[in-house]
């Protein structure tokens, strides 16, 4: 499944929509306009659910929670040391494998993978005048979580922008 994520231009308030490969609005992401830490709410317009977002306030490197109704939180790690090129560990619970996210995170071009397998790939649209690009997510995998972590990384790309820490 193909999504599309823009960002609006002039906004007090983070808040915009992400469409799916038919042009309808599937995800609502909110943010709040005062917070003590960089927290996000992605609204799931088909089923009502509501996944919150928000990072780890004492870290010696960059890790955000997403937390969803009825279920283990998951966490999105940068890595500590990655002389390469930037990558992300996403924690998944149990005995599930963790997923890994690698690829050049500036330019929002990345691949998503377990065990080697493409889960999922993120390419940016470059003749846009708004943040925009595409999320391709691999049949039988968890669409909200790979937007949820998609809204991570890019949070972490624009790390210092618009008064964010």
């Amino acid at each position: 499944m193909r999504y599309t994520l823009k960002e609006r231009i002039f906004s007090l308030r983070e808040s915009y929509y992400i469409q799916d490969e038919t042009g309808q609005n599937a995800f609502e992401v909110r943010g709040r306009l005062l917070s003590l830490r960089d927290a996000l709410t992605l609204h799931d317009l088909k089923t009502g659910e509501e996944i919150s977002i928000h990072e780890k306030m004492l870290s010696l490197r960059p890790v955000y929670t997403i937390e969803r109704p009825n279920q283990p939180d998951v966490a999105v790690r940068k890595d500590f040391i990655n002389i390469l090129r930037d990558g992300f560990t996403i924690d998944l619970p149990g005995n599930q494998t963790d997923l890994r996210i690698q690829g050049d995170i500036l330019d929002l071009s990345y691949t998503i993978t377990r065990d080697g397998t493409t889960v999922a790939q993120s390419s940016k649209k470059w003749l846009s005048l708004r943040d925009s690009y595409i999320e391709d997510v691999a049949p039988g995998e968890d669409p909200v979580l790979i937007i949820a972590c998609a809204l991570i990384i890019d949070r972490m790309a624009h790390e210092g922008e618009e008064g964010r820490s």
